[in-house]
């Protein structure tokens, strides 16, 4: 049987008897697989603390621009708006992260 403490030339042996495509790191180590879904989740937490500000500053901007009829000036300050915002939750996500560690 195999647990945590498996090395990995047993684990190779133990996949090849079975005949299995299962990926090394899961069959013997459940943690690794859990830190690697850990990193994803706060990998596309990132992905969108950037992304949305930038598109909600920058069509907030379109709007008031087209009401207003002020072409492009909204357009760039919600732009520059969303960008201090996404550096600002950027910062707050990597300071939490490096406490983490």
């Amino acid at each position: 049987m195999l647990n945590p403490n498996t090395s990995d030339k047993e684990v190779k042996k133990f996949i090849r008897l079975e005949g299995s495509e299962t990926r090394l790191e899961e069959v013997a180590r459940p943690e690794v697989a859990k830190n690697r879904q850990m990193y994803f989740g706060e990998a596309i937490e990132v992905g969108f603390t950037i992304a949305l500000p930038l598109v909600a500053g920058a069509l907030f901007g379109l709007w008031l621009d087209k009401k207003w009829a002020t072409q492009p000036t909204f357009t760039l300050i919600g732009l520059f708006a969303g960008i201090v915002i996404a550096f600002g939750n950027l910062f707050v996500i990597v300071s939490k992260f490096s406490r983490k560690s």
